[in-house]
């Protein structure tokens, strides 16, 4: 018999299956039927975190659209319902093969947590971001996080915005793997993608689980040291330095993972799959399919050149606590290309 992932399950039909209720929980995030049915959420769903944002609610996150003389709140928390509607929870499989993801997946937490004081030199973050609770999800329970927290951190003012907002939540639901929810400081696996790039890529699926937690560990690690790396004072081309600088630095500490650290780790920097900022960009602001084989670069923005040297200089010289003490410590373009300039200037 072929399985289905059908909205909205893709592992369980019929239950949420809560893996730990300790601090630095791993829960599994995947029928959004039985979260309404506990009483957790409204339909449709809007559960993402241990919070919940209502539908009737508005803090500037919406902006009135007028459909046949009715205003209707509009934004990417709306469009990620409707795609959710239309499409899969996730890929067809086994739920053997599902539930093996998910419990590799939670092994490998435990793994990166180990490690992330060691590749960051940030031991007050890396702490705070183990001790913080570890979501497995679907896409459709990504795909509503994602928009919330495009509508949080980019007020809709126009109706382009819900389009990029929709556009960046699609994109990031059929293609990421884990990220760091800054809003609510958990990380977010998704499942359903981790199982079938571990397929498309013939990669070892413990490997590769481990290295997608270490992956979310550590941007939760930067983005919680320096919260100012994702909400800055400024306009949409502030918050993309920042991403891709940020970006940046968690590519330099993986790059310090050797073979004792993670046997497989160069056939996954080779064959694995990369997903970056910079491609999310270019995605979003020319339309074309991402390529996960390849690291693309956004063309025509000196500024953001020599960022990933940049990155590299600051991890293996052991300046990440100085970067994120300050956000006055945030280099120029100048001093991207330039990293001893801004040795001089931070001291």
């Amino acid at each position: 018999m072929q399985l289905r992932t059908l909205v909205p399950r893709w592992i369980s039909s019929s239950a949420r299956l809560q893996l730990s209720d300790a601090p630095g929980r791993v829960a599994l995030r995947s029928d959004a039927v039985a979260l309404r049915h506990a009483g957790r959420v409204p339909a449709p769903p809007f559960l993402y975190s241990p919070v919940h944002v209502s539908p009737t609610k508005r803090s500037g996150q919406h902006f009135p659209f007028r459909l046949g003389g009715m205003q209707v709140p509009f934004g990417a928390s709306a469009m990620a319902s409707v795609m959710n509607a239309l499409s899969y929870a996730g890929p067809a499989t086994h739920s053997s093969n599902a539930y093996t993801c998910v419990a590799m997946l939670k092994k490998a937490t435990g793994w990166a947590d180990r490690r992330l004081a060691k590749l960051t030199g940030l031991d007050e973050a890396a702490d705070c971001v183990v001790n913080q609770p570890t979501y497995v999800v679907d896409r459709h329970t990504f795909a509503s996080m994602v928009a919330r927290i495009y509508d949080t951190s980019m007020p809709n003012e126009s109706l382009m915005d819900v389009v990029t907002g929709a556009r960046i939540t699609r994109t990031l639901t059929m293609h990421a793997t884990a990220l760091w929810d800054p809003t609510t400081s958990s990380r977010v696996l998704l499942a359903p993608n981790v199982l079938e790039r571990t397929y498309r890529y013939s990669l070892d699926q413990s490997q590769w689980c481990k290295w997608v937690n270490m992956h979310a560990g550590l941007y939760g690690v930067i983005l919680s040291a320096a919260p100012f790396l994702w909400k800055p004072d400024g306009g949409l081309d502030v918050f993309i330095e920042r991403l891709l600088l940020a970006d940046a630095l968690v590519d330099a500490c993986m790059d310090t993972l050797t073979a004792k650290d993670l046997s497989s780790v160069e056939w996954l920097r080779s064959h694995g799959p990369r997903v970056s900022v910079r491609s999310l960009i270019d995605y979003v602001g020319v339309g074309e399919p991402i390529d996960e084989n390849q690291n693309t670069h956004v063309p025509d923005n000196p500024s953001r050149d020599g960022i990933e040297e940049f990155a590299r200089f600051i991890i293996h010289g052991g300046h990440l606590p100085r970067l994120v003490e300050d956000e006055a410590n945030v280099p120029s373009a100048h001093e991207c290309a330039n990293p001893d300039v801004w040795t001089m200037r931070v001291g």
